[in-house]
C-alpha cells in the first residue's frame, strides 16, 4: 500500500462552492493509522505556515 500526501482543487460542481483540500497520511512504523485532512475555500498562498499537533488518542 502506498501512502502519500494528496492535494486537489475542486470546482463548485462537487459541493456548490469551490475548495482546495490536502490530506496527509498518519503512519506508525510505516503502517497507515489514519489521516489528517484540511479544506480551504481556495488554494492557500505558498508561504502559508501550518501548525499541526498530535495527541496519543487523536
Amino acid at each position: 500500500m502506498i501512502c502519500r500526501k494528496v492535494k486537489e482543487q475542486k470546482d463548485s460542481r462537487v459541493f456548490g462552492v469551490p475548495y482546495f483540500g490536502v490530506s496527509v497520511p498518519i503512519l506508525e512504523d510505516g503502517v497507515p493509522k489514519g489521516g489528517l485532512t484540511a479544506v480551504w475555500p481556495k488554494r492557500p498562498p505558498l508561504a502559508t505556515s501550518y501548525l499541526i499537533t498530535r495527541a496519543m488518542d487523536r
